[in-house]
Order: C-alpha cells, then sequence, then structure tokens
C-alpha cells in the first residue's frame, strides 16, 4: 500500500469540525419534494410530447398526402403527354411514306382505288390498336371526298365521326385550322361530353385522331378510389369533367366560393382554377379560408362547411388542369388511431403516476426516517449503533441498512487494520530492498574492478566504466520514488545490462521491444529490473550465450487501457515447484535461504499497488526458458 493511500485512510480519525464551522454553499431541498418535482416535470414533458407529436403527425401526414398526389398528377401527365405525342409521329410518317395515302388524295375520283384505300384503313385499324388513348382514327381526302375512319369502341365512335365529317368537309373550316402536328390538342363539345381531336394537313390529305376526356382520365379511377375528387378545367374555367367516387365532385362545381383578401394568383394557383373561382364565385355562403400551411404550396379550402386539400397541375397535352380535391377528414381519419392510443397511454400514464406517487411516499418516508437515524449516529461518533433488518421489508431498505452496519463493523476495526497495513507494508518494502541489492552482484563487481586493477591503460577505462554504470544502477536500486516512468525504468535497464556486459563480455544478447503509447505509463522502480538480475543471477556463465527479450505495449480491456509486460530468457526456466508456487499466489512466508524472494515480493507490491486488477504468470517459453507476464492497469506518468 502506498504511503498517500495511508494517510488519507487514516484521515477519519481526526475529529470533525464543530456543525457550526460548516459552511453550507448550496440551498437546502427537499428530497421528496424534489423527487415529486421532477415526476410531475416528466408528466408535463410527456403531455408537451404528445400534443406536439399529434400535430406533428397531422402535418407531415398532409404534406405526404400532397406530394404523393403531386406526383400521380404529374407522371399521369408525362405519361399521357408521350402517348399522344406518338400519334403526332404515327400521322406523320404514314403521310409521308404511304403511298396509298398519296394515290388516293390526287384522285379526282375514288372509283377504281379502292383497294388504295382499304389498305389506308387497314393501316390505320391495325395501329389504333396501339393507342388505347384514343377513341378513334381517320383519313379524309377532300380532292374526292374520301372519309376513311376507324373506331377503338364502336358503341362510341359512330356518332362523332360524323360530326368530324361534316365539319372537315367545311373548306372554311380547313383553310381556317392551322396544321395543329406538335401543338396541343383542340376540345370540342358534342352530345353532352367533350372530345379532342388532332388534325394534321398535308395537301390534299388530312389525317386525324380524336378521343374523349373520359378516355385521358381513365387512369386516375384509382385517385377517386381513394375519395380523392378529380376534376378537369378549360382554360375558361369551366369544369370539363368531374370524377369521384361519390357526387362529392359534381358539388364543387356548384358551390359558392369567395376568396378573403388578394388575387387568386397570390396564393400560386393557375389561372383555370382562379376563373373557375370568379366563374362560382358569389354562388352561396361557403367560404375558402387559408389553411394551417402556406396556400402556396399546401392550398386548403372550406367549401360547403368541409375543408379540402388541394392538388393541381396543367397538364401539357391539351389546356386543361387537373385538380384533386382530397377532403381533409378522410387524412385526419387516418391519424385517429394514433390520437387514440395517444389518450390511452396519456391515460394509463396519470393511472401509473399515482400509484407510483403513493408507493413512493411511503417508501421515501421510511427511508429518510432510517437515514436520518444513522446519520445522527455516526455525527455523534457513536459507531456503535446498528439499524434492526428484521424491522424493514424493502430489499432497497435492508440493503441500505446492511451496507450501514457493515460500515459501522469497519470503521470499529479501521484503526486496528490500518496500523497493521502500515506495518505489512514497511515489512515488504524492507524485504525488497535487500532483495534489490543483491550483495552477490555488488561484491562480484568489487572484485572484478579489483583484478583488473593491475595498472594497464586498457583496464583503467573498463573500471571507470563499470564505477560509473554501478554508482548509476545502485542510486536508482536504493531510491525512495514509489513510481515512475516505463521509459526510465528501461534506461536504467540498459544500464544493468550494460554493466554485466562488461563483466560477461559477448554472453549477453538483449532485445527490448516497447510500444510508443507504452513509454510514459506510470511503474514501481525495478519492476523489470529485479526480473533481470534474477535471471543474470541463475542463468549467466562466462563462455554461454544468453538471450534476454523484454516487450511492452498497451491495449484495451472492457474499455479500459492495460499495460502488459513481458520479459523472457533462454535460461533453464523455472521448475515445477516455483510455477506451483507462484500459481498459489506465494502463500505463506518467503523461504529460509531467501530463494526467489524477489518473485515474491514482486507480486505483493503489485498486489498493494493496484489491488486484484493486477495480474502477475510465470511460465516457461517454448524454445527459451523463463516467461513472466506483469498485466496492470494503464495510468499515465506524471512527474
Amino acid at each position: 500500500m502506498c504511503p498517500q493511500k495511508l494517510v488519507q485512510t487514516a484521515a477519519w480519525q481526526q475529529p470533525l469540525p464543530p456543525s457550526s464551522s460548516l459552511k453550507m454553499h448550496k440551498k437546502p431541498y427537499s428530497f421528496k419534494k424534489r423527487i415529486y418535482s421532477l415526476m410531475y416535470l416528466l408528466i408535463t414533458l410527456e403531455l408537451l410530447t404528445l400534443v406536439l407529436y399529434s400535430v406533428y403527425f397531422g402535418v407531415v401526414l398532409r404534406r405526404r398526402t400532397f406530394r404523393e398526389l403531386k406526383q400521380t398528377l404529374e407522371l399521369y401527365n408525362a405519361q399521357m403527354t408521350q402517348n399522344l405525342r406518338s400519334v403526332d409521329y404515327f400521322l406523320m410518317e404514314i403521310n409521308n411514306y404511304s403511298s396509298d395515302i398519296t394515290v388516293v388524295a390526287n384522285q379526282d375520283s375514288p372509283e377504281g382505288y379502292y383497294t388504295n384505300i382499304a389498305h389506308v384503313r387497314s393501316l390505320l385499324d391495325y395501329n389504333l390498336r396501339s393507342f388505347q388513348q384514343l377513341e378513334g382514327m381517320f383519313a379524309y381526302f377532300p380532292k374526292n371526298d374520301t372519309w376513311i375512319p376507324v373506331g377503338n369502341y364502336a358503341s362510341n365512335y359512330q356518332t362523332f365521326q360524323h360530326y368530324l365529317k361534316d365539319l372537315l368537309r367545311d373548306g372554311s373550316y380547313v383553310a381556317a385550322s392551322p396544321n395543329t402536328s406538335g401543338l396541343r390538342w383542340i376540345p370540342y363539345e358534342y352530345d353532352g361530353s367533350t372530345y379532342f381531336m388532332k388534325v394534321f394537313v398535308s395537301g390534299n390529305s388530312i389525317l386525324g385522331a380524336w378521343t374523349n376526356i373520359d378516355l385521358l382520365s381513365s387512369s386516375l379511377t384509382n385517385l377517386s378510389d381513394l375519395d380523392a375528387h378529380i376534376l378537369f378545367f378549360d382554360s375558361d374555367g369551366k369544369v370539363m369533367l368531374a370524377r369521384s367516387s361519390s357526387d362529392a365532385a359534381e358539388r364543387l362545381t356548384a358551390a359558392g366560393i369567395s376568396l378573403p383578401g388578394d388575387s387568386y394568383a397570390d396564393y400560386g394557383w393557375s389561372k383555370p382554377i382562379a376563373r373557375f373561382l370568379d366563374l362560382v364565385n358569389g354562388l352561396g355562403d361557403s367560404r375558402m379560408i387559408p389553411g394551417e400551411d402556406s396556400i402556396a404550396d399546401y392550398p386548403v379550402l372550406r367549401i360547403e362547411g368541409k375543408r379540402y386539400l388541394l392538388i393541381t397541375d396543367d397538364l401539357d397535352y391539351a389546356d386543361l388542369t387537373v385538380a384533386a380535391f382530397v377532403p381533409m377528414q378522410d387524412i385526419s381519419r387516418s391519424a385517429a388511431g394514433t390520437a387514440r392510443a395517444m389518450v390511452v397511454i396519456l391515460l394509463v400514464t396519470l393511472g401509473a403516476f399515482m400509484i407510483i406517487s403513493s408507493q413512493l411516499n411511503r417508501f421515501l418516508s421510511q427511508t429518510t426516517d432510517m437515514l436520518t437515524s444513522v446519520t445522527d449516529a455516526i455525527a455523534a461518533g457513536d459507531t456503535d449503533e446498528r439499524v434492526d433488518t428484521e424491522a424493514v421489508s424493502a430489499v432497497e431498505m435492508v440493503s441500505i441498512a446492511k451496507a450501514y452496519n457493515n460500515m459501522a463493523d469497519r470503521i470499529r476495526d479501521l484503526r486496528i487494520n490500518v496500523y497493521e497495513e502500515q506495518i505489512q507494508a514497511k515489512t515488504f518494502q524492507l524485504q525488497f530492498l535487500r532483495s534489490q541489492v543483491a550483495p552477490h552482484f555488488l561484491i562480484n563487481c568489487l572484485n572484478m574492478i579489483g583484478y583488473l586493477a593491475d595498472g594497464s591503460a586498457g583496464n583503467i577505462q573498463i573500471i571507470r566504466q563499470m564505477i560509473t554504470t554501478l554508482s548509476q544502477h545502485l542510486r536508482y536500486s536504493l531510491s525512495t520514488n514509489e513510481k515512475t516512468a516505463l521509459s526510465t525504468e528501461i534506461e536504467y535497464l540498459r544500464n544493468y545490462i550494460s554493466l554485466s556486459e562488461l563483466r560477461f563480455p559477448g554472453c549477453i544478447d538483449s532485445a527490448i521491444e516497447i510500444g510508443d503509447d507504452a513509454w510514459n505509463a506510470m511503474v514501481f522502480p525495478l519492476i523489470l529490473i529485479m526480473f533481470t538480475e534474477n535471471t543474470f543471477k541463475y542463468n549467466l556463465v562466462m563462455g554461454e550465450p544468453l538471450r534476454l527479450i523484454v516487450r511492452a505495449g498497451v491495449y484495451e480491456l472492457d474499455g479500459q487501457k492495460r499495460l502488459l509486460l513481458t520479459h523472457i530468457d533462454s535460461g533453464s526456466g523455472y521448475p515445477d515447484d516455483i510455477l506451483r508456487f507462484a500459481s498459489e499466489g506465494f502463500p505463506g512466508d518467503a523461504s529460509a535461504d531467501g530463494a526467489h524472494i524477489g518473485l515474491r515480493n514482486n507480486y505483493r507490491r503489485l498486489q498493494l499497488y493496484y489491488g486484484d486488477t493486477a495480474q502477475m504468470r510465470l511460465s516457461n517459453e517454448p524454445g527459451m526458458g523463463a516467461r513472466i507476464e506483469m498485466d496492470i492497469p494503464y495510468v499515465e506518468y506524471h512527474s
């Protein structure tokens, strides 16, 4: 045990200063009140968290719905535009490369060219199957008034084709109509339905296709299945189609809507939507108000007392705008389950709080009374006070009572133990010094110096070096320092090896391998030199080589850094009785002749410095000799 630890242990014996001399640096508080305050704070935070989570969940759900439907509308627009654009390419291609169209277009009369007409009809009919979004295609040749229509849906195109034929026969329409190839599809109202036509005029031939808005919007059926009301608006804000799973979309077209404040453009809506609102403005008492989010990003309308999330997209293939009205109650319904779960959690938490508060109050009252009693006894210096463990039932309180009773017992015996440990520590220190002085080594060195003192110039230099090295070794061996850096220990270890090499030239082969992070590790002096002395004492013989390896490295175990010291020699190794003696923890006293007392003292020093966290393992290295490993906690050395 180090002296610092002994001083700290004995400090309890000093009398406590009067209570009036103890200054309170912190304001006193009630432990129970502090516990209850923390519990109330936790309940408040939980309630606030639930409220914030509900609001956040609603906002996130609305944004996700908006973004998903916006992406659906944009995808529909891109796909439909691409599909209809392929119709343009087809019409231009057959007009440029079909010889049958060229033949029929330049004849004054179709008579005699029925085969060419049939080829044109077959060409249109065959390719029409690839355009499921079209209702029909046609070819009209004004020079000979030849009309060739084909349709995907026979029941639908029969009536509208006559309207198209009459429209194209009107020469003024053909003259006034530009070549619409590459432009948007033109809407036409016929028989209560909205149709779209694309016409390609080239010389004496007019090629084209038509469809209706029901076919163009058929891919949006899945949105109406999600209770999203789909409306198509033309450039004037007129509703061209209302698609919904109920009549809600039709009611939206007739609802009275008014907009408070600035113009519609300020809210980021397209012109068709703004014109639609203008058309129906003032028709009813319903009002449209902004929602919680930015009206430009997530517009929310209130129509006929209901709130709708509005998503729009301007179509590329026609002058149309598609709008999806999603009832906010449908979005909120998705969060209803979460809200109910939060209410249940809150009620359960409140109930648990009441139960825990009652039990905690009971436990704290018993505990504080018991602690007050024992602490008063300690303050009064009564170490014979004991807590009756039979009077308490709580496991925690029993543990506290037993801990206090054990502490009182240890305090009673502490004075004797302290003095015994001081005597034992001094005994180990004396044994350690006796083992380190190594009289036989000193005597051998002095005999060697006397043998070399014959007056020759070469021996004088060796003698000087031996005396200098020997004095340094003895100064370090007899030092009273209790700790040093591993680098210092290695320095004097090399000094000791050099001294031994002067006595046994050419007999020692040493290798010292120290990790970069181990040089500044804190160790007690002679932790390695003692083993080297034993190695040379028992194994070093003139004329016989001796191999010595010393290693040190730092590693990590369970998050803690440790220092591993290894000492290996090529001597005869340890006999079985020494290995057994070491495995048993060096029990009893050292032998009378002092054999291997250094090993025992070194083990005791490890135990005193580091306790059970230190390990010393002895073994025989295969192909070498004795191997010693010391595994201790890594502590950085500070002078």
